[in-house]
C-alpha cells in the first residue's frame, strides 16, 4: 500500500517546471494513498499566521492533509517566523510543502530551512539543452510471477538486449509501455509503426537521433482479475521481430546488406569445396550447376557488400538532416504555468 510520506518538504529554486513536479509528486502520493485526502494549495501571501495555524492543525477526523504554500518569498516577516516554529514541532498527520523560488527575498526562510535540516528539493534553472530530456523509458521492475505472461519476461529480454546490441545499450526495457515523450520527440517521429511494435520504434528513434534520455525503475504489477491482456505472445513476437530487422535494414544498411553478403559467399565457399578437390584430383567439374550456383552466390553477396556500403552513406546523410530538423524544433518554454 501506498503511503504519503508526512513532515516537510522545502522545495527551492526559480525552475518553476522541476517546482511544480516536486509538489505533484508529494500530492499524487497523497491521492493514491488517501483518495479523500485533504489538499489545500495557497500563496504565500494570502495566509495569515492565525490561517496558517488553521491549515496546519491536525484533522479531528484523523484524515491526513497535506498543505502547499506556494511564492513562499513573497511571505510576511510574521508568517515566516510562524513557519519556522512549526518546523520545529511538526504535526505528523500533515505533510507541509514549503515553495521558495530563490534570490533574497525571504531569505530568512530559506536560512531557517536549512538550520532546521528540512528535505529540500533543489530546482536551479535548467539552461543547458542536455538538461532536459526528450525521452524517458520506465523499466518496469516486479517481484510477482504473475506480472508476466509465459515467455513475456525472456522475449522482453531477448528484443531489448538484441536493440541494445544494434542501436545502443541504453534501455533495459524496450517494450515497456510507460514512455514519456517531448514535444520535440513527437514532432520529429513519424510513427510508422502500429499495435505492439510501437515501442520499438520509439526507442529506436530516440537512439537513432542521440535525443538526451534516460531510464526510471517503476513497479509494475499482476492484471487485475478478469482483465485480459492484448499482447499475442508469439505472433506480436515475430511483428517485433520482424519490425527490428527492417529497422536494422534502414538504419543500419551496412550491418544488414554486409552480413546477408557473407553469408552469401560463405555459402558459395562451402559449396565450392568439393567441387574444387574433385577439379585438383581429376582435372573435371562434374556439377556444373552447383559451380554455376557458387558464382552467382558470391557475385550476389559482393553485390550486397557494395549496396551496403551506398546505402550507409544516403543512411548517414538522411540522419544527419533528421537530426538537424530534430534539433531546430524549440523546447516548450518552460517559465510558463503547466496547463491541466
Amino acid at each position: 500500500m501506498t503511503t504519503v510520506e508526512a513532515g516537510i518538504r522545502f522545495v527551492h529554486g526559480d525552475e518553476e517546471l522541476l517546482a511544480s513536479r516536486a509538489v505533484a509528486e508529494v500530492v499524487a502520493q497523497a491521492r493514491v494513498a488517501e483518495p479523500d485526502c485533504d489538499i489545500r494549495d495557497l500563496p504565500a501571501s494570502a495566509v495569515r499566521p492565525g490561517d496558517l495555524y488553521d491549515l496546519l492543525s491536525p484533522s479531528l477526523f484523523g484524515e491526513r492533509r497535506v498543505v502547499v504554500l506556494r511564492d513562499c518569498q513573497e511571505a510576511a516577516k510574521d508568517l515566516i517566523d510562524a513557519l519556522l516554529a512549526y518546523v520545529a514541532d511538526p504535526a505528523p498527520e500533515v505533510s507541509l510543502i514549503v515553495v521558495h523560488s530563490g534570490g533574497n527575498r525571504g531569505k530568512a526562510l530559506v536560512e531557517g530551512m536549512r538550520a532546521a535540516r528540512v528535505r529540500t528539493v533543489q530546482c536551479a534553472k535548467l539552461t543547458r539543452a542536455e538538461e532536459r530530456l526528450d525521452f524517458i523509458n520506465a523499466m518496469r521492475v516486479s517481484t510477482a510471477k504473475e506480472a508476466y505472461r509465459v515467455g513475456h519476461r525472456f522475449g522482453n529480454r531477448l528484443l531489448s538486449g538484441l536493440v541494445r546490441q544494434i542501436f545502443g545499450r541504453q534501455f533495459n526495457d524496450m517494450l515497456s509501455g510507460y514512455k514519456v515523450l517531448s514535444r520535440r520527440f513527437v514532432k520529429s517521429f513519424p510513427a510508422m509503426s502500429s499495435g505492439f511494435e510501437t515501442e520499438t520504434e520509439l526507442t529506436v528513434h530516440a537512439l537513432e537521433l542521440r535525443m538526451p534520455s534516460t531510464e526510471i525503475v517503476v513497479a509494475y504489477k499482476e492484471r487485475p482479475p478478469g482483465s485480459v491482456s492484448k499482447l499475442r505472445t508469439y505472433s506480436d513476437g515475430v511483428q517485433i521481430m520482424m519490425l527490428i530487422a527492417r529497422l536494422v535494414k534502414d538504419e543500419r544498411p551496412l550491418h544488414f546488406f554486409g552480413f546477408s553478403g557473407f553469408i552469401l559467399i560463405v555459402a558459395a565457399v562451402l559449396l565450392s569445396i568439393p567441387l574444387l578437390l574433385t577439379y585438383l584430383e581429376t582435372g573435371l567439374v562434374p556439377r556444373i550447376p552447383t559451380a554455376i550456383l557458387s558464382v552467382a552466390l558470391v557475385i550476389v553477396g559482393v553485390l550486397c557488400v557494395f549496396v551496403g556500403l551506398v546505402l550507409d552513406m544516403t543512411t548517414k546523410t538522411r540522419r544527419e538532416m533528421k537530426r538537424l530538423v530534430y534539433l531546430s524544433l524549440p523546447h516548450l518554454p518552460l517559465n510558463t504555468q503547466d496547463s491541466e
